[in-house]
């Protein structure tokens, strides 16, 4: 997976997620909730976060997240549990939409959904792509801003155009 030119991409272990979701909740606890939220429905692991670090004015910078299940069921199975537990996030707006769509790493399961944040705020939008490979679910979350999410379309679609499995 590629990051465009301005973001920075820094790969996790189970250690370092507190560590960074402590960071990121100094400047976006609202973020950092709903990662924390979604770990805990997914049980997954984190893998990878990247985002536009640069210090932009958007109260949500637009970021990437990686996690890792380790459950490898098929992904007509995987896709409709997991838009039952993204439902289950703390302040969603409406219910996840969910479509099946072709990527060249393979087919994947896309959820696009909004959540306001407790504290109010700006509404957070986010997709997720869930990708089964062998034993493994593989969730990749682009987050921004609700007002900001349609600018950042190109920039998140480039990346995961760009994901690629080796053998």
């Amino acid at each position: 997976m590629t990051m465009p030119a301005g973001w920075t991409a820094i790969a996790v272990g189970q250690n370092d997620i507190e560590l960074l979701l402590g960071l990121l909740g100094t400047s976006s606890p609202d973020v950092a909730n709903l990662v924390r939220s979604i770990l805990n429905l997914t049980q997954a692991r984190a893998s990878m976060v990247g985002g536009d670090l640069r210090g932009g004015a958007a109260a949500v910078p637009p970021n990437v997240t990686v996690l890792i299940q380790p459950v490898g069921l098929s992904l007509d199975l995987v896709g409709p549990l997991l838009e039952g537990l993204v439902n289950q996030i703390p302040g969603i707006a409406g219910s996840a939409s969910r479509e099946k769509v072709s990527l060249p790493s393979g087919e994947a399961m896309r959820l696009n959904y909004v959540v306001q944040p407790s504290g109010g705020g700006a509404p957070i939008a986010l997709r997720t792509f869930v990708i089964v490979r062998g034993s493994q679910t593989i969730l990749i979350t682009f987050t921004a801003a609700a007002g900001d999410f349609d600018a950042q379309q190109p920039t998140f679609e480039g990346i995961i155009q760009s994901l690629r499995f080796g053998p």
